[in-house]
């Protein structure tokens, strides 16, 4: 009788194919959906890790000492994620907690994908060969994507946007990632016995720091020079020359002092480093840590919820912002810094958790080389890698590619730590739950893979279909199937019909008025139901309220009241942020309520009269008014307060309301 049998080699290839083939990671990129630099790296990471921990369970379940050893630095880093779990659970939006948002891919999901990959490598990767093998492999994926950006440099647009981040999206995802990997060609540089790998990875790390020095990740670049000069004062250190220790421990002292004296004089007004830090940054980034801070206090435990910034920030709105003392922004997902972000989203316990990755690693790193079981490359290679990553993160945020090169380095650190360990015997893994964990395979592919895909692709094919069949039904997917980032795709989507809506005549929109109304009832369904669902996701208020304005104005006169009451509900959860005013303002403007438009404008500028978009909006409703006299006013104090606002506030000044009416209206957005 004829027996399939497949033998341990078998699967333990291709457990490890399956991790080597995660180093693709940072080449996955389409033009077919949207965020096309983000979206489609997490959908990767979903299908390949979960077809990798299937085989590797079969493994497990035959070859049971491929169980991974212990150690406190694996601990660790299950503590840190339980801590993400328990605070995406209790997260005032659990949905985005979960899944993120398609221009970031950060959320729990994806983090537990990561830390399964980091479980898988922790089994069957152990020997040094294994690690030079797999870090090679990693270095080997970089140098394509450092050659992608350097050829756009030099005006070859390869592909688009290699520019700002070759296939990484931006800079600071880049930055991130080049740092490790320039920490990934040391270790096999040094690990490697072969001499062609050594040239080899010399020839990457000197290719990965001129790529870095050639992007404008500018917080990166100060971090790789400080790294490297941990690195020496770390190896001078363990040399037994007693001159060489005081050297290397007075440059570590150095480094200490300077960032010490960085991080306080950042926060001392009009001190140089201020000054400098906001050149490089913007000048929005104090304003947001701010903020952040009081958010912290408001929810200090376990925090607001990973990925729900925006929603802290919306909380303690600062209304500065539009002007030149906080910047130009007006949204922020992000604090640009890992310990206020941590705090933030996951609390005190998260960031604890999360530091303490860091800690214990190096820490068991150092113990391991002090009892003469490793030599001292490994700890000054990881140790300066992780204080360079970490210090970088200081004023960025990570990517779904650095977060992956950071738990690949955990792994390694594991590894190390671990190697020549004994452990008690292990059982097989019950035949149960690899027969389970196949059988529900396909169904975890269809809902982490299939279906956001989907969501994400018909967005991305509504926008660009050619004709309004093919519109309508890809944006009827796109605002229904599957909750990965589905609130974010609706608003997206619902940004995309009013900026059409209000650019086209309303005799072309009558004259499409079927297709028009449907689109209008797509787009207002989906925005209800993720108020309903949603309730603090003000962006889905704002463009409900923009909408309704345009069926008012099209189809339906009493739609304004229904724009009106959104409205309001948005200006009563988030009172002082001034874009609800502004957009009401509008409303009742074109309804002829002109004196109250023009107070709800006059209440936006006396927030912060720096703000320069309120005072284009106060002139805009004081036109409406038809009061000469008061828009003359409101014209010299605006331009004697902002002189740079002379021609804008002079246009509207100027302008003939009876024939550039809609213009005016969509000033105030």
């Amino acid at each position: 009788m004829f027996r399939f049998k497949i033998r341990m080699p078998s699967l333990l290839a291709l457990v490890r194919a399956g991790l080597f083939v995660l180093l693709w990671m940072p080449l996955i990129i389409s033009n077919k959906t949207i965020h096309p630099f983000v979206v489609p790296k997490a959908f990767f990471l979903f299908a390949v890790v979960e077809i990798t921990i299937v085989l590797l369970l079969w493994l497990l379940s035959r070859h049971p000492q491929w169980k991974p050893r212990h150690s406190w630095i694996s601990i660790a880093f299950y503590c840190f994620v339980g801590t993400q779990l328990i605070a995406s659970l209790l997260s005032i939006d659990p949905s985005i907690s979960f899944w993120s948002e398609p221009p970031r891919m950060n959320g729990f999901f994806q983090l537990l994908h990561i830390t399964l990959a980091y479980f898988a490598m922790t089994c069957v990767l152990r020997s040094k060969k294994d690690w030079v093998m797999f870090l090679t492999y990693s270095i080997s994926v970089a140098v394509i994507l450092c050659v992608l950006h350097i050829v756009s440099l030099l005006g070859v647009d390869i592909l688009e946007g290699a520019r700002a981040g070759s296939t990484t999206g931006n800079s600071t995802y880049f930055g991130a990632y080049l740092i490790l990997q320039v920490a990934f060609a040391c270790y096999v540089f040094i690990a490697s016995q072969i001499k062609w790998l050594k040239w080899y990875a010399s020839g990457i790390c000197v290719l990965s720091v001129v790529t870095l020095f050639a992007t404008d990740a500018r917080a990166a670049q100060v971090s790789l020079i400080g790294g490297i000069i941990f690195a020496l004062a770390l190896f001078l250190i363990t040399q037994k020359r007693k001159v060489l220790k005081a050297v290397g421990i007075s440059l570590v002292a150095g480094l200490t002092l300077v960032f010490a004296a960085v991080v306080v004089f950042i926060f001392v007004p009009g001190s140089i480093l201020q000054n400098l830090f906001i050149s490089f940054a913007t000048e929005s980034r104090l304003v947001v840590w701010d903020i952040a801070w009081q958010a912290i206090k408001d929810k200090p435990i376990f925090g607001w919820g990973p990925e729900t910034f925006v929603y802290a920030f919306l909380e303690h709105y600062i209304p500065c912002f539009g002007s030149d003392a906080c910047g130009t922004g007006f949204w922020f997902d992000r604090a640009h810094n890992v310990i206020i972000d941590t705090m933030v989203g996951s609390g005190i316990v998260g960031l604890f958790a999360y530091l303490s990755t860091f800690v214990v690693t190096i820490v068991f790193l150092w113990k391991t080389f002090f009892a003469k079981r490793i030599s001292s490359y490994s700890p000054i290679i990881l140790t300066a890698m992780l204080v360079a990553y970490f210090i970088q993160n200081l004023t960025g945020f990570d990517s779904l590619v650095s977060w992956f090169c950071w738990v690949v380095s955990l792994a390694l650190a594991h590894s190390i730590v671990t190697h020549g360990k004994t452990q008690a015997h292990h059982r097989r893994l019950i035949i149960a739950v690899p027969i389970f964990a196949t059988v529900l395979l396909p169904l975890f592919i269809f809902y982490f893979v299939i279906l956001p895909r989907e969501g994400c692709n018909s967005a991305f094919s509504s926008r660009n279909a050619t004709n309004i069949e093919g519109h309508l039904s890809e944006y009827k997917i796109a605002v229904t199937v599957s909750p990965a980032g589905l609130d974010y795709r609706r608003v997206s989507l619902a940004n995309v019909t009013n900026d059409y809506l209000r650019s086209h005549s309303v005799e072309m929109l009558l004259g499409n008025s079927v297709s028009v109304r449907q689109e209008i009832a797509l787009v207002e369904e989906a925005l209800l139901d993720t108020i309903d669902t949603t309730p603090n996701y003000l962006r889905a208020y704002l463009h409900l309220g923009r909408l309704y304005q345009i069926e008012g104005r099209l189809f339906d006169p009493s739609a304004f009241q229904k724009s009106e009451r959104v409205l309001l509900s948005a200006i009563e959860k988030n009172p002082r942020n001034q874009t609800s005013y502004w957009i009401l303002s509008s409303v009742l403007s074109e309804q002829g309520r002109v004196a109250e438009a023009f107070d709800l404008t006059q209440t936006a500028l006396d927030f912060d009269t720096r703000v320069y978009k309120a005072h284009i909006a106060r002139a805009a409703a004081a036109k409406f008014t038809g009061d000469k006299e008061l828009l003359d006013r409101v014209a010299r104090e605006s331009i004697e307060m902002h002189p740079k606002l002379s021609g804008i506030i002079t246009t509207i000044v100027q302008s003939d309301i009876n024939v550039q009416r809609d213009l005016l209206l969509n000033v105030f957005e």
